[in-house]
């Protein structure tokens, strides 16, 4: 009877972790269904709702519920509130899109909020990992597809976006257990699966890991690291856009040019550096290549779309989301620095939104604080 009960309780925490690969996928499936691409983020919170539902009868749910731990999460409901009151101050501005964008995120954002508050986090690791898993195993069968040509890659399917649904499963493994025999070996078959990608940022991310981890344990505060990350994001996009040079368009890719001309964008007058333009990517680059391409740095297209006061919401997001003191490195340190490290070299689609990435972020940035407990 006890085998039979667990063998039940596992098969409800795989289809949970189906229903979000479903919602996931539904995201990277729109430019590929013309009918359905304006129904499909109503589909996808049908099923996100639908996910926090079974769940719950499943009997899934903390036994004790409480929001305030949680109270970091109101820098990102102020800010659709900001804009609002914009649009309220200055209606002839361009403030009517960030409010849409900002609304948007936000229904995805409370909902996870919702799902952490609600649920029990060994429940919530356990179907994580599980997504993670198939995800990893999807994102083989498209690395295999688009090598065979077989598939063709978009702005939102590509070698980065692939490369990052390798990892978070990968950091599963790594930190399942402790031991260097069991390590070195998931580090090196990791790297080369994401290598083999071509998704350079994600690469980054995955090799720089176990140094981070050292770190963190010997710091022992977690909250400055993660802000000590954050400023050598910020870092590494300002010098190749005050000093740019041909050596960093190499090194960089070109995302160096983007950088360089969503900050001159922003910066253009103080009322777009303080509120910005309210337009998520810039589509006149003046490099025919790089037309139409997001900034490929999350905080920097925040501060395209919402600002400085946008830019330091969110940032104080993250630094209140990460607890202060810490015993041990752990799976969601792992997958939050991933998420944070993607950000400094790529865009998600906006900030949160029902893409892999955004899935990974949001909830690790709402576990982390309480992750010890």
């Amino acid at each position: 009877m006890q085998s039979q009960s667990n063998s039940h309780l596992e098969s409800k925490k795989w289809l949970l972790a189906f229903i979000l690969t479903i919602i996931v996928f539904l995201q990277y499936a729109r430019p590929f269904t013309d009918g359905l691409h304006a129904t499909i983020p109503s589909i996808q919170f049908v099923l996100y709702l639908t996910f926090f539902i079974s769940a719950i009868l499943f009997g899934f749910q903390k036994t004790e519920i409480s929001i305030k731990p949680y109270w970091y999460s109101l820098f990102i409901v102020a800010m659709p509130l900001f804009n609002l009151l914009l649009v309220f101050l200055f209606p002839e501005g361009h403030h009517e899109n960030k409010l849409k964008i900002s609304f948007e995120t936000l229904q995805f954002f409370l909902m996870t909020l919702i799902i952490v508050v609600t649920l029990s986090r060994a429940t919530l690791i356990a179907i994580l990992k599980r997504f993670t898993f198939i995800v990893f195993i999807i994102a083989l069968g498209l690395q295999a597809a688009t090598s065979m040509h077989i598939l063709s890659p978009n702005e939102l399917l590509n070698s980065n976006t692939i490369g990052f649904m390798l990892a978070p499963y990968l950091i599963f493994l790594f930190m399942a257990r402790s031991t260097f025999a069991y390590r070195i070996p998931v580090y090196i078959i990791g790297t080369v699966l994401i290598y083999i990608t071509g998704a350079t940022t994600t690469l980054v991310g995955f090799i720089l890991l176990p140094i981070f981890m050292v770190l963190l344990n010997l710091v022992k505060h977690p909250r400055l690291m993660f802000t000590v990350l954050l400023l050598g994001g910020f870092l590494v996009i300002t010098i190749p856009i005050l000093y740019p040079s041909p050596i960093f368009e190499s090194f960089f890719t070109h995302r160096d040019i983007l950088w360089s001309v969503y900050f001159q964008n922003t910066t253009e007058t103080l009322q777009t550096f303080l509120l910005g333009t309210g337009e998520w990517k810039v589509e006149n680059i003046g490099v025919e290549s790089l037309e139409g391409l997001k900034a490929h740095n999350t905080y920097l297209s925040l501060l395209h779309l919402n600002g400085l006061i946008g830019l330091l919401l969110y940032l104080l997001y993250i630094t209140f989301g990460v607890r202060k003191k810490h015993t041990s490195f752990n799976m969601i340190d792992g997958l939050l620095f991933l998420s944070l490290t993607f950000q400094i070299a790529e865009s998600n689609t906006p900030v949160l939104s029902f893409t892999y990435s955004s899935f990974i972020f949001s909830f690790c940035s709402l576990m982390n604080e309480k992750c010890e407990r």
